[in-house]
């Protein structure tokens, strides 16, 4: 198992030019006993993709520190994307 990959989606924003912007928050967790994800630390710009396939844009970054069941502490990746491949 890799990375868990949850995206919410938020809905749609007139804040972007192109066509019918959707917004959506992906949370990356690393699976149970690692301390990080796989997947790098994405920043403002970057494209990734979701377990479906879809694309989309990093707008903002968010990095969190939680503790596990056993109380051994790991990072996972917030990030607040817009559809599509963005150019900001």
């Amino acid at each position: 198992m890799l990375d868990k990959v949850t995206v919410t989606r938020r809905g749609q924003t007139g804040e972007f030019p192109l066509g019918a912007d959707m917004t959506a928050t992906l949370d990356v967790i690393p699976q149970p006993g690692r301390p990080v994800p796989f997947r790098p630390f994405l920043h403002r710009g970057d494209w990734t993709d979701d377990t479906d396939g879809n694309v989309w844009t990093v707008v903002r970054a968010h990095l969190h520190e939680d503790d596990d069941d056993r109380g051994r502490a790991y990072l996972w990746y917030e990030y607040e994307v817009v559809n599509d491949m963005r150019k900001l």
